[in-house]
């Protein structure tokens, strides 16, 4: 089972350096495409990024990667000063190179999977040709040692969270705006939603162990990044109070 994982990035220091020392050691074949940058209605103020790129060190990072692994590793950026149109522009920069069905595994910088959660669900679809995607859980970390432990509410909401891998074939692209999904042309030129086709439900990858560590609410810089972003103008001051 081939997998594409790919990564949309903005500041992503320190996990981003995570994911490569992980997938040195994956038994399948891999390719790790790296998307950075932001979109044009971000809106972040300047001291977050520099022409639209990282400035926490992220970029130098993936520059020293795909240098050292460049038939594994693709990174794309629009030209210093540019922003990306949206997030579906970014999400489709990938798919021109990749000419192969395989899994399509979208991995945000502060996702961080083991060997052993990635093996097994190849392994589900593997043994499940019809599955067109996956849903999982997640321990959701909001702070160094608080992580919420229910489900069905904030940050494990069945409906929408968490997706993450998709059976890729050529053609297939990403459609919308505000949430991206993956699409398939169907009979009589219509498109289907890929992950609606056949999905492995949240209850099938958990029976395999594959329940990933989210990690986004751990440091002040990711508060304050998110606060940035216009979450809440007293989002730092509610985290600082949890702590």
């Amino acid at each position: 089972m081939k997998i594409h994982f790919f990564t949309v990035v903005l500041n992503g220091q320190p996990y981003i350096e995570y994911h490569k020392r992980l997938m040195e050691h994956l038994p399948m074949h891999w390719h790790w495409h790296v998307i950075e940058g932001m979109v044009q209605d971000a809106g972040l103020p300047s001291r977050y990024h520099s022409g639209g790129r990282s400035v926490d060190g992220t970029s130098e990072y993936l520059d020293m990667i795909e240098e050292g692994d460049p038939e594994r590793i693709t990174i794309y950026r629009k030209p210093l000063g540019k922003l990306w149109e949206s997030a579906c522009e970014m999400l489709n920069a990938p798919l021109g190179r990749i000419d192969e069905a395989c899994l399509l595994w979208q991995i945000d910088p502060v996702d961080l999977w083991t060997i052993e959660q990635i093996e097994q669900v190849c392994r589900l679809f593997e043994s499940q040709p019809s599955k067109s995607a996956a849903y999982f859980w997640c321990w959701f970390f909001i702070g160094e040692n608080k992580v919420i432990s229910t489900r069905y509410g904030f940050s494990a909401d069945p409906q929408k969270q968490w997706l993450r891998v998709w059976r890729y074939l050529p053609g297939d692209h990403w459609i919308g705006d505000e949430s991206p999904r993956l699409q398939r042309r169907g009979c009589f030129g219509s498109w289907l939603d890929v992950a609606m086709l056949d999905p492995l439900p949240h209850e099938a990858t958990e029976s395999v162990g594959a329940v990933f560590v989210r990690r986004a609410y751990v440091l002040r810089e990711q508060v304050l990044l998110e606060q940035a972003y216009g979450a809440s103008a007293n989002l730092v001051d509610a985290w600082e109070r949890l702590q």
